[in-house]
């Protein structure tokens, strides 16, 4: 239920053009592959177990030469709201690992 109210509380005040422009985006490739495959900086991809989007989370970590691909069991699109400490324990451990 606190889970659910945050989320309430976050759609309710989002601009309405914002969000209209987001679901727009996700009908058009923001990336081409070869986009992809000339990332050259320290990359962490994360996802939930449970993300409809996780093939594209793969895909996206494959072509990215050294990234890191890090799967959050239980946990969904929202993975960083599904499964918080797991999600900042990765990003942290991620940073940690930077020069």
């Amino acid at each position: 239920p606190e889970v659910a109210q945050k989320l309430t509380e976050m759609y309710v005040n989002m601009n309405p053009d914002a969000f209209v422009e987001s679901l727009i985006s996700l009908q058009t490739p923001s990336f081409t592959v070869s986009e992809v495959e000339n990332i050259s900086l320290p990359t962490l991809v994360i996802t939930g177990s449970h993300d409809p989007v996780r093939p594209a989370c793969e895909r996206f970590h494959q072509g990215v030469a050294g990234s890191v691909y890090k799967v959050l069991r239980s946990a969904g699109h929202l993975s960083n709201i599904d499964q918080a400490a797991a999600f900042n324990q990765a990003l942290l451990t991620f940073l940690d690992a930077q020069p």
